[in-house]
């Protein structure tokens, strides 16, 4: 048996080594608790990701953005046929809102996550369409159909025309009496589209005993433009040849032909002037509508389109009245 070199009570009680002992025990058991801590910790970041997996498709549907549906009124009631006899408002879930005149008859024909199709069948119709919707708005008026995605517009239909007049924004006129087979309109602008008269003598022309009768000759007073000229221009304003048309109106002037016009050739007028590079000329039918058919439906429009000629001529005060 091999000794010691030195007595084990010596070694034992020497500080050194006691020291020594201490600091190897203390390793060892900071060794002994990580590995105990490590798997409880694996253990519980195991079941965090799977209560996470169980429960995402919960959570992720509750963060992802609500499916779009078909559009309907304020109230979550579906859109209505609508035939009125007194003014009404229509406010949609998205902010849009159809502002319906007295007798007015509308019904929606497609309802869908991206798109509206609404048909006017009589009546006059103000849509108000928020920009950048999900939806494409499409609005039926027989002669013509509407594009839109966002813009302020009146759609007025009646037996013998259509017009479409954009108060901001810009929509898409569509149609087979639309030259070119559609007309982009924008700020002010607007467009009547006319039914293609009918031929009232065919059964006339289909006899070969024709009445000779004589008329007489109407002579127009100096002055005042020929029963042609104030047909003339108002086609050619129809079908957007607004230089054309001014051209035409030049003899007795924008101002003199507001003398006997109606409402609606009052803002034909003034779109004549307006888009031909004349807004000074566009003043005097504006004017006159605005004074003299004050309850007009289309008055609020001409206001509007004259305080915007005003105000692009540094005329502050005058947009102001």
């Amino acid at each position: 048996m091999k000794h010691l070199p030195d007595p084990v009570g010596e070694v034992l009680e020497q500080d050194a080594d006691e020291r020594r002992l201490r600091r190897n025990w203390e390793a060892t058991r900071a060794r002994l608790d990580g590995a105990r801590r490590g798997p409880r910790f694996v253990l519980v970041g195991a079941a965090a990701v799977a209560a996470v997996v169980l429960l995402w498709p919960r959570v992720s549907t509750l963060w992802s953005p609500r499916a779009e549906g078909p559009i309907t009124v304020e109230g979550a009631a579906p859109v209505p046929v609508e035939a009125v006899a007194t003014p009404r408002v229509l406010r949609f879930d998205d902010a849009s809102t159809i502002e319906l005149a007295p007798g007015t008859a509308i019904a929606p024909t497609r309802n869908e996550a991206t798109r509206f199709d609404l048909a006017l069948a009589s009546g006059r119709a103000r849509f108000e369409v928020t920009p950048g919707g999900p939806r494409e708005w499409t609005i039926d008026a027989g002669l013509a159909r509407v594009r839109v995605l966002g813009t302020a517009f009146v759609v007025e239909r009646q037996d013998t025309h259509v017009r479409v007049a954009v108060e901001h924004g810009h929509v898409r006129v569509e149609g087979a009496l639309v030259r070119g087979g559609r007309r982009d309109l924008r700020d002010g602008e607007s467009l009547v589209v006319e039914r293609a008269p009918e031929v009232a003598t065919r059964a006339v022309e289909e006899t070969d005993e024709v009445a000779q009768v004589e008329v007489p000759e109407v002579v127009e007073p100096p002055g005042r433009a020929t029963r042609d000229e104030r047909t003339r221009w108002r086609e050619l304003a129809e079908r957007g040849e607004h230089d054309a048309a001014f051209a035409v109106l030049s003899g007795p002037g924008v101002a003199q032909r507001s003398e006997e016009a109606s409402p609606r050739e009052l803002l034909l007028l003034a779109d004549v002037a307006r888009l031909s590079g004349h807004p000074d000329d566009a003043v005097a039918p504006l004017t006159r509508l605005i004074e003299r058919h004050r309850t007009h439906a289309e008055a609020p429009l001409a206001a509007i389109t004259l305080a915007r000629i005003h105000g692009s001529r540094a005329r502050p005060a005058d947009a102001l009245r």
